[in-house]
């Protein structure tokens, strides 16, 4: 069976996450990959790795470049930036999450490479964007977290904020890329035309977080850590289980399935009290009704929770 990216090859310039997770999802679907890397300065993924003896066996390198061959230039060298724009000459998409100046310096930018391949698409991941007065914002996942109001929501309910300890920037960024380059060979199989895709990593972060801005602009609200909670679910977190560290994850959306979840219980006496009746009472009385429900996970394995809740129709998981 055929996969919907057979036929395209694609430069991979990138580096750390972002680029290279765009590439291999291209890859897983169809499209030969090429990975140029620069002798100038080893990846930083290839260097994740607590032995440097074990420099090719680095567990994120591994993962983050499959899907693709992958070949050594400098781009410092005038040589090098020529060797690039031949392999450019016979791609259909050239990735790259560089900071804006860093290709320009090179001349491998997208003005000097469509000269090479008119139809060319090239994707740039910068954390915000090529122009603006941050187009020269540097940082990794965590930093974009933090500016684009990601980790103003993370935290302990009424403590102070935390990071992320996922670099989720990176990935979501990937997927968001995507989608645009999908957009982008759609477009080209019709007008025979390539196109530029500039891709911040801060625009893909804050579509996550909307509602949070949306409140500060129109209410004047700044987003606070909730913790597991929800702002409009209730019950709704991760709870203790039978055994050692065992927990599982519950959430109540509607009335009908607080009236499931209530079943699953056996609908103990609590269950039917004012202050839960419906969702407005239980927001208003979240710590009576967590550890309302905390009692009862603490009887049951996680796994019987989960199962017990998930034939009621209730959503439940087990935290692995």
């Amino acid at each position: 069976m055929p996969n919907p990216l057979d036929g395209y090859r694609v430069a991979d310039l990138g580096q750390v996450w972002a680029g290279p997770v765009l590439a291999h999802l291209l890859g897983d679907m169809g499209a030969e990959v090429i990975r140029i890397e620069s002798r100038a300065g080893t990846d930083i993924m290839r260097q994740i790795s607590t032995d440097p003896s074990e420099i090719r066996k680095a567990l994120e390198a591994n993962f983050v470049y499959r899907n693709r061959t992958c070949v050594t230039l400098n781009f410092t060298k005038p040589q090098g930036v020529e060797l690039v724009k031949e392999l450019v000459k016979h791609c259909d998409i050239v990735i790259e999450n560089f900071s804006p100046r860093v290709l320009q310096k090179f001349g491998l930018q997208y003005e000097a490479l469509r000269e090479v391949k008119p139809d060319l698409i090239m994707v740039s991941m910068s954390a915000a964007g090529q122009n603006g007065p941050y187009r020269d914002l540097l940082g990794y996942g965590p930093s974009i977290n933090s500016v684009s109001g990601v980790d103003s929501m993370v935290g302990y309910f009424g403590g102070d904020r935390l990071m992320v300890n996922v670099w989720d920037a990176d990935p979501t960024t990937a997927v968001t890329a995507a989608f645009a380059v999908l957009s982008a060979l759609h477009y080209k199989e019709r007008t025979g035309q390539g196109q530029y895709i500039d891709l911040s990593f801060y625009e893909a972060l804050t579509s996550l977080v909307g509602e949070g801005h949306m409140d500060y602009s129109m209410n004047g609200r700044v987003a606070q850590p909730q913790g597991n909670r929800h702002p409009s679910m209730a019950p709704h977190g991760i709870y203790p289980c039978a055994g050692h560290d065992k927990w599982v994850s519950i959430a109540v959306k509607t009335q009908e399935e607080w009236t499931a979840f209530a079943g699953a219980l056996g609908n103990p006496p609590w269950t039917q009290e004012e202050r839960f009746a419906d969702l407005f009472g239980r927001l208003g009385h979240r710590d009576e009704l967590d550890e309302q429900v905390s009692q009862w996970t603490r009887r049951h394995s996680n796994y019987d929770v989960m199962h017990t809740l998930q034939a009621h129709g209730v959503a439940a998981a087990v935290v692995a």
